[in-house]
């Protein structure tokens, strides 16, 4: 299962279609899939580490903050996952399980195994937008593959999801939105910084004081006549 689950992976990291196709005929594809999408929520998680060294968190809610943030990375892609079946069977007419999505999207999320290259994912670090970029790009060939359309066809559709999800976040969801971010908090059991002005301040290190500017003596003006 290990070889094909490396096989697998590094075939959607470099856009290969076969990969979907292998996914969905092995009796392993609900774990590989699922694999995938639990292992780069772990690799985001700890990319926010440094945030929670930084906030002197305890060593088991330290712990318990990845846990929580690897859950909700899940349920994010969960979500995702039901937008995009939504759009392709509703936009485009393309009747497959939802489960055949699942994977689609989950082998998309290939590319955020290596999410812990970012020191902290709220400093908006270029890695983060080539991640996403990647993602957004993984996920567009394997909807092409599952669902049979064109390119230009399982980009929309991809979009679409990603913007239904978005509206979805901004109106009926933004109570859970809220909750979430209050249960994060009282998970960590101290105030996280997550903007950059906090973060800056967070991070923040004493300077050395600069010795104050030498005052160069003024050179004396030469007599214009010798006597």
């Amino acid at each position: 299962m290990l070889a094909e689950f490396v096989n697998v992976v590094s075939r959607a990291l470099l856009l290969d279609s076969e990969a979907h196709r292998i996914v969905q005929d092995t009796p392993w594809r609900n774990v590989i899939a699922a694999a995938v999408v639990v292992l780069a929520g772990v690799s985001e998680a700890l990319g926010q580490s440094v945030v929670l060294f930084a906030s002197r968190v305890k060593k088991r809610r330290f712990v318990l903050s990845l846990l929580f943030s690897a859950s909700v990375y899940t349920f994010s892609f969960f979500f995702l996952s039901l937008s995009v079946w939504l759009v392709g069977s509703q936009v485009f007419g393309r009747e497959v399980a939802f489960a055949t999505i699942m994977r689609a999207v989950g082998l998309g999320y290939a590319p955020y195994l290596f999410s812990f290259f970012i020191l902290a994912p709220y400093f908006g670090n270029p890695i983060g937008l080539l991640l996403s970029v990647w993602s957004l790009l993984a996920v567009v060939r394997g909807v092409q593959v599952v669902l049979d359309l064109s390119s230009p066809q399982a980009l929309l559709c991809a979009f679409l999801g990603w913007l239904l999800l978005q509206v979805l976040q901004r109106t009926v969801g933004r109570p859970l939105t809220g909750g979430v971010r209050w249960l994060r908090r009282r998970v960590a059991g101290a105030p996280l910084a997550t903007s950059r002005a906090e973060l800056r301040e967070l991070f923040a290190l004493p300077q050395r004081p600069r010795d104050p500017p030498t005052v160069q003596p003024r050179a004396q003006p030469l007599d214009r006549e010798r006597r």
